[in-house]
């Protein structure tokens, strides 16, 4: 795991770089300082003793505050390729979520895919790739949506979701480029999970 933490510290580096390069007045400030420390959290968590879902369900719940989001969830795709599982959600329906499996091929996780870019998708009626059947069975209505795929070099693990600007909103590219910072420092370590995983079985 050692070359997940260089990577990440170099990625957090040049994140920093970044987005101190934004004009400051006070509360663009305190945002970005916010989302500072919620990269920051990230890579310190990869340090730390707790799992891999832990970490992140505890980075996503700080994320769905940040962008004043409703929920957050990480779908991954199984080794055999037949379906995409949910390990890690926040929100509202978070124990039903997990417990639901979404084939490969359908919904927004398979199109960032084949897109290997992000989503933004701020009125989910006209987006025919919505896989509706999730929302059907939590008995939940998704509006908007930002859907960011995890690539490590060419191979796809899955995708995170940040659902339901609150308040009637839009989400903003600040918002999907935050998600994909996100997935970029996570990535590698959702691989090294799943490979460690795959060696104790």
């Amino acid at each position: 795991m050692i070359y997940v933490v260089v990577l990440v510290g170099i990625i957090i580096y040049y994140l920093l770089i970044y987005y101190f390069m934004i004009k400051p007045n006070q509360k663009a400030l305190e945002k970005t300082n916010k989302k500072l420390k919620l990269l920051y959290d990230l890579s310190m968590k990869f340090h730390e003793t707790i799992t891999l879902e832990d970490s992140l369900e505890q980075i996503l719940k700080q994320l769905i505050d940040i962008v004043n989001a409703d929920a957050a969830s990480l779908f991954l795709l199984d080794e055999k390729r037949e379906f995409f599982y949910c390990p890690v959600a926040v929100g509202p329906t978070a124990r039903e979520i997990v417990k639901v499996k979404v084939p490969y091929g359908e919904g927004l996780v398979s199109k960032v895919e084949q897109l290997k870019n992000p989503l933004l998708i701020n009125d989910m009626s006209l987006e025919k790739n919505h896989f509706k059947e999730v929302d059907e069975a939590l008995n939940y209505k998704t509006t908007t949506m930002i859907c960011v795929p995890l690539f490590v070099k060419e191979k796809f693990l899955g995708a995170f979701q940040l659902i339901n600007k609150k308040d009637g909103r839009s989400f903003s590219m600040e918002d999907s480029d935050l998600l994909g910072a996100i997935a970029s420092l996570t990535s590698l370590a959702v691989k090294s999970a799943c490979y460690f995983k795959k060696l104790n079985k």
